[in-house]
C-alpha cells in the first residue's frame, strides 16, 4: 500500500523534527506552513510576469489568519515571504493590520511599479476595519518599491487615506523607494 504523500494532505503524513536539544516532533505540513511564500500563490518574480494578483491572494490571505481586535503582545498567524527577485505590479497593493510582510533582502527583493493607468501607491497599509481603529502590529521590511518615473507614478507606501490612521507596534525597516512619486 503506497502512503499518498503526492497528495494535498500528503505532508501531513511526515514527520519532521528540528536537531538540537529540546527539538519535539512535528509534521512537515506544520512546518512549512510557518512561513507562506507569494510563489505558493503563483508569483514569478522575474520582472516580466505580473504578480499583482498572486502578491495579493498571499496578503489577503495572512489577513484572514490574522484574526480580528487588538491583542497585546501582538502576534502574527503568518509571515508572508517575498523571495528574492523583481516582482512586477500594475496596481497597489493593501497590506491589513497584524502581517507581516518580508524580503529576501533590501536590495535582493524589488517590487516593480509597471503601468500605462492612474497613479498608485506600491504598497497600502491599512487596519482591517473602520472608524478610527489603529493599523496594530504590522511589520513591512526588507524590499524595495521601485516606480517608473515616468507620467504614471507609483508611489511608495501609504498608511492614510482621507484621514491618516494611528499606528501603533508596527516595524518598518530595512525598506527602499526608488523613482516614487513624493
Amino acid at each position: 500500500c503506497a502512503l499518498p504523500i503526492s497528495a494535498s494532505d500528503g505532508s501531513s503524513l511526515v514527520g519532521f523534527i528540528q536537531s538540537g536539544t529540546g527539538a519535539v516532533a512535528r509534521t512537515v505540513q506544520a512546518k512549512l506552513r510557518e512561513t507562506v511564500s507569494v510563489k505558493d500563490f503563483g508569483a514569478v518574480g522575474d520582472g516580466v510576469a505580473d504578480d499583482t494578483v498572486a502578491i495579493q491572494a498571499a496578503l489577503t490571505y495572512a489577513a484572514s489568519m490574522s484574526g480580528a481586535g487588538v491583542n497585546f503582545p501582538v502576534t502574527h498567524a503568518v509571515k508572508i515571504l517575498i523571495p528574492a527577485g523583481d516582482y512586477k505590479i500594475t496596481s497597489g497593493l493593501t497590506v491589513n493590520r497584524r502581517v507581516w510582510l518580508t524580503g529576501e533582502g533590501m536590495w535582493a527583493t524589488r517590487l516593480i511599479c509597471t503601468t500605462s493607468g492612474s497613479s498608485f501607491y506600491g504598497l497600502s497599509v491599512r487596519p482591517d476595519v473602520s472608524g478610527g481603529c489603529p493599523i496594530w502590529g504590522a511589520i513591512i521590511e526588507n524590499f524595495q518599491i521601485v516606480g517608473n518615473g515616468g507620467s504614471t507614478r507609483c508611489s511608495g507606501i501609504s498608511t492614510g487615506s482621507t484621514s491618516p490612521y494611528t499606528i501603533s507596534q508596527s516595524v518598518y525597516q530595512n525598506l527602499v523607494m526608488w523613482e516614487v512619486a513624493t
